[in-house]
């Protein structure tokens, strides 16, 4: 089965706010001051578009680039765009292995989108995409971090319980969260910044393209 959020769109935000009150959108935002003088961006699964909305806010000039596969999800985007951000947007209704551009991006952001993805997917998907950023560029990645190790803690009980219900509802295939530092460093970005929130649980990083 494919991956479909169209179900769970409508009430995804809630869902969110429910389990993990604001700790999402603040490691969503933690590193916004990376975004306030870059030109061209490239987010993958945006979701309900909370991180867009203050990505255009701090930045008046960018031109955004959204692959979302849930077009109810890009419902939602665009009813919280102003009016005058709607020309600086715009959105990409299809899975992430079908994207093909001629562009590059001086800023991609991953929040809470790996997760959807196992392993063998990421080390996949993520060469192409490392391709489209230019020398230089910053990637932002944040994410759950999962450890069988807290496993009996209630926040990472919260993982499980959220692995069940969108394996369920959506067809996602991964069953944990997979570090994506290892994957990062395996094609040339290389970790220039991070927190961590609530002991560990969630992380945000920032990423910079090496020259190789």
């Amino acid at each position: 089965m494919a991956i479909n959020f169209n179900g769970v769109a409508r009430f995804y935000n809630f869902s969110e706010k429910f389990f993990f009150g604001n700790l999402l959108d603040r490691s969503r935002n933690r590193f916004l001051n990376y975004c306030t003088k870059i030109n061209s961006i490239l987010i993958l699964g945006e979701g309900c578009g909370q991180f867009l909305i203050e990505l255009l806010r701090v930045n008046e000039f960018c031109e955004v680039s959204i692959i979302e596969s849930s077009s109810e999800m890009i419902c939602i985007q665009k009813c919280l765009l102003l009016e005058k951000d709607i020309d600086r947007v715009s959105f990409h209704c299809i899975p992430i292995d079908e994207l093909i551009v001629s562009k590059s991006f001086d800023l991609i952001c991953t929040h809470f989108f790996w997760d959807c993805f196992s392993y063998r997917e990421i080390s996949t998907f993520l060469p192409y995409y490392t391709k489209l950023l230019k020398k230089d560029g910053i990637w932002l990645n944040s994410d759950f971090v999962d450890s069988d190790n807290r496993l009996l803690h209630a926040d990472f009980l919260k993982i499980r319980l959220m692995y069940w219900f969108f394996r369920i509802t959506t067809g996602i295939r991964a069953r944990k969260v997979e570090p994506f530092y290892h994957h990062a460093i395996k094609n040339s970005l290389q970790l220039i910044d991070h927190d961590e929130i609530r002991s560990g649980f969630i992380k945000s990083e920032v990423f910079k393209k090496s020259l190789n």
